[in-house]
């Protein structure tokens, strides 16, 4: 999808959040999500300066919001689309405002719930459910600090 979006002109630029392991950060080749991932968007002719990624692979969700939010900041965005499933759509809201408190920059989200089977989708948002509880738990105190 992100790529019709960009071929649309709806899109400037491509941010893949799937960084790649310290361990391999030095390794060309595909070891990692972001290997597979850039080359489909190079098969679809998108521009190598067109597409960005997080330094690493995160270590947990506040880490990667932190790398994300870092990456929009210093390009001076203010809005980005995110493609989640639709049981995490606002569990993504949530973890956006949070990261985000200013609401300078706008969140699209653009749920989908793919091609899975319905017990994964249950455990999908039973996941979800959790994962939200420990983000307001333990991360939210932690982004709302480093956003002062």
């Amino acid at each position: 999808m992100a790529i019709e979006l960009y071929h649309q002109n709806k899109v400037k630029k491509i941010l893949i959040t799937s960084g790649v392991p310290d361990t391999y950060k030095d390794v060309e080749t595909p070891v990692s999500m972001l290997y597979f991932i850039k080359k489909k968007l190079d098969e679809a002719d998108v521009p190598l300066e067109d597409i960005s990624c997080i330094p690493r692979k995160a270590t947990n969700m506040l880490d990667r919001q932190l790398m994300i939010r870092d990456w929009i900041k210093s390009r001076n965005y203010h809005s980005y689309i995110l493609f989640t499933r639709r049981y995490n759509s606002r569990m993504q809201k949530i973890m956006h405002d949070d990261t985000f408190p200013d609401k300078d920059v706008e969140l699209i989200l653009y749920p989908s719930d793919g091609k899975s089977v319905w017990r994964k989708q249950w455990l999908g948002l039973h996941n979800t459910m959790i994962r939200m509880m420990y983000w307001k738990l333990v991360y939210r105190s932690k982004i709302q600090g480093q956003n002062t």
